[in-house]
């Protein structure tokens, strides 16, 4: 198979098989840059990154222009149509690239290839009447996600909060970053939450200061906060649990704890072990499914960050929308029940669990606390104080458990995260 060497049939492929498969957007995009994309623009990853992140983000949006534009109803079938479509408005829209070229570079596309040869004079009738009418979205808020997370928020958030959900949702991010201390660059950046700065525009990664040096590694600000609230930790047995990509777990070493990583994916644990090496933050790494691990060794403390829809990360991950639905969270539903019970039996009495979800969805967060609660007498709720951790101050729930919300961090946002701290009795 030939190599592709023009970058608009790159975003056409790649938008092709999204639109066709359940596959994370990110994986697509590496097995095209590693197997199928010529050389000479390879350069163009982070641009290609951008305009199929912002397709997932605008999805809804740009269909609602394109039904706007045409009355004739563009089949299912014809899916490569609408994906020329979607593209060209995100290149007119967003990256405000001159009219004609968008214009005449889609047009000869279609017209080189079998699929798209009748609808070249479509293709150019919809963008040029796109630029005439200056045709903007008309959805409400609610109806730029699926309905069935529409409904599942406003039920549990209430309207009001869950179009602030969207808004911020949908709002590409900036880039946070945990620093170790010997950080030098630690004056350079805002601090969004404790250990937690925030870059705007950051460009390449591996450019940013101290990459090199293993100074500090990519992490939301929310995914920060399990760790910073177990407390002292030094010298303790740490039991981090599904760790990869190794952000918390390097957290936990920083913090003087003796950390077992147990990890089932082999690939991720080589993401991981790359990210211990770059840091030279090295805990103890478990190839296993935590749920058949067996072992005679008891923890102090326990870190679950447990397998779920991942809701919450929709600004990074705006894919998920359109490859998640409920079956997904009734899957994950059952594996964090016998994660929680697993690591129940592993805890020393007296040991905390830290038990944390990087989604929106009240089934994968509280629910799950209330019925392991409900089941475990021997457990408490070892309720987070405001007194104790006053930078989480708004994230706090009535219940005494973390939720932090995409809206809750005016510039820029923050990743959507349920934690909750258990305690198990004497």
């Amino acid at each position: 198979m030939a190599l592709i060497s023009d970058q608009r049939i790159v975003l056409l492929e790649i938008a092709m098989e999204f639109s066709t498969s359940a596959i994370a957007l990110n994986e697509i995009i590496d097995h095209f840059y590693l197997n199928r994309v010529d050389q000479k623009i390879k350069n163009k990853r982070s641009e290609t990154k951008y305009i199929l992140s912002t397709f997932c983000r605008k999805l809804f949006e740009l269909d609602n222009i394109i039904d706007q534009l045409t009355d004739k109803k563009i089949s299912p079938r014809n899916i490569i149509v609408r994906n020329c479509i979607r593209i060209a408005l995100i290149e007119l829209i967003d990256l405000k690239h001159p009219d004609y070229a968008v214009i005449n570079s889609w047009v000869e596309i279609a017209k080189k290839r079998k699929r798209l040869f009748h609808f070249s004079k479509f293709i150019n009738a919809i963008l040029r009447k796109f630029i005439k009418n200056n045709i903007k979205s008309n959805l409400s808020e609610k109806e730029k996600i699926p309905n069935w997370l529409w409904q599942s928020w406003e039920k549990h958030f209430g309207e009001k909060t869950s179009i602030k959900i969207i808004k911020s949702s949908l709002t590409e991010p900036p880039l946070d970053i945990t620093y170790k201390p010997n950080f030098k660059n630690i004056n350079e950046y805002p601090e969004v939450l404790p250990q937690s700065l925030r870059i705007f525009k950051p460009g390449k990664i591996i450019e940013i200061e101290g990459y090199d040096e293993g100074d500090w590694w990519v992490q939301d600000s929310g995914a920060t906060i399990p760790v910073n609230i177990f407390g002292n930790i030094n010298n303790k047995k740490v039991l981090d649990i599904c760790s990869a990509p190794g952000g918390k777990s390097m957290q936990l070493v920083l913090k003087g704890a003796n950390v077992t990583c147990v990890e089932i994916s082999k690939k991720r644990i080589v993401i991981m072990k790359q990210n211990f090496d770059r840091t030279k933050l090295h805990p103890k790494i478990v190839n296993e499914d935590i749920i058949k691990w067996r072992t005679d060794e008891k923890f102090d403390f326990i870190l679950i960050d447990a397998p779920c829809s991942a809701t919450g990360t929709i600004r990074k991950n705006p894919d998920l929308i359109h490859i998640k639905d409920k079956k997904d969270i009734n899957s994950h539903i059952d594996t964090q029940k016998l994660i929680l019970q697993k690591a129940s039996e592993l805890l020393i009495d007296g040991g905390s669990i830290i038990y944390c979800v990087c989604s929106l969805q009240a089934e994968e967060g509280i629910g799950q606390i209330e019925h392991f609660l409900s089941s475990h007498n021997d457990f408490e709720r070892y309720k987070i104080d405001a007194k104790d951790h006053p930078s989480y101050e708004n994230f706090i729930t009535k219940e005494g458990d973390i939720h932090t919300l995409p809206h809750l961090i005016a510039d820029g946002g923050i990743d959507g995260f349920f934690i909750s701290r258990l305690h198990k009795k004497y």
